[in-house]
């Protein structure tokens, strides 16, 4: 959902940009400018998701040594 809205939120950020710089440019400049402005967004959007797949990941191990720990100790206490 969050990248949903960071896409809408670049596309029409760009749109704007786009129209506001528009002037007295043709077309095909601006259609192009519109689209590089569009990959940038998802090539940004890409790079979130892949460092918020890392923090997962890093998350996952953190709390997998945790409870190792926490099994070690326990059986430490009980021995």
């Amino acid at each position: 959902m969050l990248e949903i809205i960071v896409t809408l939120v670049m596309i029409f950020t760009a749109y704007r940009m786009g129209s506001l710089r528009a002037t007295n440019i043709d077309i095909t400049k601006q259609t192009q400018h519109m689209q590089d402005l569009i990959d940038q967004a998802y090539q940004k959007r890409d790079v979130m998701k892949r460092m918020w797949l890392d923090a997962e990941e890093k998350a996952q191990s953190w709390e997998r040594r945790y409870w190792a720990l926490v099994e070690v100790e326990e059986e430490e206490v009980g021995s």
